[in-house]
């Protein structure tokens, strides 16, 4: 699954196959950092909130 903030300046990507959630900034491309998150996550929901 993929979620992109309101601003449209991160995305966020599902890892099913890693266990993991990749920060990306999409101006540049550049993976901000992943956070392990437990087994095959498929969906991500942003909260702005």
């Amino acid at each position: 699954g993929l979620a992109l903030t309101n601003d449209g300046k991160i995305l966020y990507v599902a890892n099913g196959l890693s266990d993991d959630i990749t920060v990306i900034e999409t101006a540049s491309g550049r993976t901000i950092k992943s956070v392990p998150v437990g087994m095959v996550p498929y969906a991500i929901l942003i909260d702005d909130e």
